[in-house]
């Protein structure tokens, strides 16, 4: 992967990072919280291609990975399921959901992902009275996002760089299309985040347009803070 398009990563992980712990800050704002939940899945999908990229067993490592997280978000899902079911003595749907975290995931792939699917489909069955207990649209479409990986992953070496060629422009609209348009809001009642924000895009050497700063190069590529378990695992920098 190119060293612009590493940094541009590292500023896409920074905003994400930055923005999860703003949710109240940025509630009167729907919208924009809306464009940071697609960012993120578009960010999923680049993380798991630059790995696929990055080695040749990358896209072993991007299915196992996947298959991980998915067992991770369905098990986070069925907890609120069944807190919700148990709540309302609905004993049938609590049955449905019960899983340990193991049990989520035991089994080859495919058990996996039916089992997966079926807490899925268990929760939009009924979604509206789910977003108490942290089961929510934007959680689900996540969720999406994973499933597809363990099914594409293994043969897509090649397909990965078109797949980069497509997410990172989708990235870049989201960010400069909506984050950045709305982010402007908080400059007078949030200044603290407002700056923030403008530091976490200034990681791929591109001056945000929200200020008068001139584009300027840093000189080293800033990780993104706590983003270790997002980051991608290799970035082949040639150009």
């Amino acid at each position: 992967m190119k060293k612009i398009l590493s940094r541009k990563l590292n500023a896409y992980l920074a905003v994400l990072n930055l923005f999860q712990g703003a949710k109240i800050t940025i509630a009167p704002l729907p919208a924009l919280q809306e464009a940071i939940d697609e960012l993120g899945e578009v960010v999923i999908e680049i993380n798991l291609n630059v790995k696929i990229q990055g080695s040749p067993s990358g896209a072993a490592e991007a299915k196992r990975d996947a298959l991980k997280e998915l067992g991770d978000l369905a098990y986070e899902v069925a907890g609120g399921v069944y807190a919700q079911a148990d709540k309302g003595k609905d004993f049938n749907l609590a049955a449905r959901v019960k899983f340990s975290r193991s049990g989520v995931t035991a089994g080859s792939a495919n058990a996996l992902v039916a089992r997966c699917q079926d807490i899925i489909d268990a929760a939009t069955e009924d979604l509206e009275s789910l977003g108490d207990h942290g089961v929510t649209v934007e959680k689900l479409k996540v969720y999406d996002a994973l499933r597809a990986v363990p099914r594409n992953a293994i043969g897509a070496a090649a397909a990965s760089t078109t797949a980069l060629e497509r997410l990172f422009p989708q990235a870049d609209r989201i960010l400069n299309h909506q984050i950045e348009k709305l982010i402007w809001q908080f400059r007078a009642t949030a200044p603290d985040l407002f700056d923030k924000y403008q530091s976490a895009r200034s990681i791929v050497g591109v001056a945000s347009s929200s200020t008068e700063a001139p584009p300027a190069e840093p000189t080293n590529v800033v990780p993104a803070p706590n983003a270790t378990s997002t980051a991608p695992a290799s970035v082949n920098k040639a150009a």
